[in-house]
């Protein structure tokens, strides 16, 4: 009878074939043909073999001939998918990765590396609460076959910034400040919000305001991933100017 084990990894080549014979009168004489690529082999075990149809003629001391056929099968070729979502905002650690198994042999397990030090730093298919870095993940089926993939990188925007030009009111009780805003970092396009004196619904959205009285007004900026960041803003006034007229009589006419 023919006997086997099927390959354990995709074109592993891992396959044994065994004839288990009983019977007839010994000494018997082997005949094993793979039916795919037509090679044979005259022995009674056979180890490291691909997968497929094995056709067994085994023969004893009188002639006597016993056909058997055994298929060995292989699993197909384990494969993986990976998915990362970046940071959202600077030194936020928000950013995730996970990786989709198919083929092989299940169950399947994961070890996730962390590429700048070479450590496992998780066993599960997905990852949350990412830092910027560089990842791998091994996955290994249940016959030990595993695979790698590619370098993942986890990016991040740069940070939000606010940088601004006032012009202060030149006089006293006028409005006529203004204020210049530029920002840059985190991911366009941003909003702006404005709080202070005399600010209207007219003002929102807006990185140009004149027409300001002296006080103290608070930017927010949020961008298109919904980072925050503010800045305080102080529109200063000049002081009223004092005149004091001094007479001095005349002393002589």
């Amino acid at each position: 009878v023919a006997e086997g084990t099927d390959v354990t990894c995709f074109q592993a080549n891992d396959a044994t074939i065994t004839a288990n014979v009983t019977g007839g009168k010994a000494p018997y004489s082997y005949q094993w043909t793979h039916v795919e690529s037509g090679d044979t082999y005259q022995v009674d075990m056979k180890q490291s073999l691909p997968a497929g149809t094995y056709n067994l003629e085994v023969t004893d001391a009188l002639g006597c001939v016993r056909p058997s056929t055994i298929t060995l099968k292989e699993p197909t070729a384990l494969q993986i998918t990976t998915q990362t979502t970046n940071v959202t905002c600077y030194d936020s650690k928000n950013g995730t990765a996970a990786v989709v198994a198919t083929g092989g042999t299940p169950a399947y397990t994961y070890s996730w590396i962390d590429v700048a030090t070479n450590t496992e730093i998780a066993t599960a298919s997905s990852l949350n609460h990412l830092d910027v870095g560089s990842y791998r993940v091994k996955v290994t089926d249940a016959n030990g076959c595993f695979v790698w993939s590619d370098i993942l990188e986890i990016t991040q925007p740069d940070a939000l910034t606010i940088t601004y030009v006032k012009d202060d009111v030149a006089v006293k009780g006028q409005a006529t400040g203004a204020i210049h805003v530029t920002v840059t970092g985190g991911t366009a396009q941003y909003d702006y919000h404005w709080m202070g004196p005399g600010i209207t619904a007219a003002h929102q959205g807006q990185d140009v305001l004149t027409g300001l009285v002296a006080g103290n007004y608070l930017l927010e900026v949020k961008d298109a991933q919904g980072c925050l960041h503010t800045t305080p803003i102080n529109i200063a006034q000049n002081e009223d100017i004092n005149v004091t007229v001094t007479v001095t009589p005349v002393q002589c006419h």
